[in-house]
C-alpha cells in the first residue's frame, strides 16, 4: 500500500494540528493500538536535516489506537523557529515489536511568514 498524498499549510508562529484517520477500504477504522509515530519536515526529502520533527515519543503526535486516529500537534513555539516557505514531510507508523516502518501520508507543507510578532 503507498503512503496518501496531502498538501497543507502551516502559519509561522501558531499552533499546528493535523488529525489523520486511517481507515481499511471498506471505510474501517485501523486499530493503530501500540504504534508510535513520527513525522519530519525538510526543506528537500534528500536534506540530511530536518527543521521539525514531532512524534509520539515526545508527545507531538497523540495516537487513538482503536480508532484509528493520529493527531499531530505543534506549538507556536515550534512553527515560529521555521523560515517562510516550501517543505517536504511524511508522516511514519513504526511498530516497536518488530521495528517496521509504514508510510501513512506524504506532502507538502507551505509555512506562511507571521506578520505580527
Amino acid at each position: 500500500m503507498s503512503a496518501g498524498q496531502f498538501n497543507t499549510i502551516m502559519d509561522q508562529g501558531s499552533l499546528f494540528a493535523l488529525q489523520l484517520a486511517c481507515q481499511d477500504p471498506n471505510g474501517t477504522a485501523i486499530n493503530l493500538s501500540g504504534l508510535g509515530c513520527e513525522m519530519q519536515l525538510r526543506s528537500l526529502p534528500e536534506d540530511a536535516n530536518y527543521v521539525l520533527e514531532l512524534s509520539t515519543q515526545n508527545g507531538d503526535i497523540t495516537i487513538l489506537g482503536a480508532q484509528g486516529i493520529i493527531q499531530i500537534t505543534a506549538t507556536s513555539t515550534q512553527t515560529g523557529a521555521i523560515s517562510p516557505g516550501p517543505y517536504y514531510y511524511d508522516v511514519e507508523l513504526i511498530n516497536p515489536n518488530t521495528n517496521s516502518v509504514t508510510r501513512v501520508v506524504q506532502g507538502q507543507i507551505v509555512v506562511n511568514a507571521e506578520v505580527t510578532r
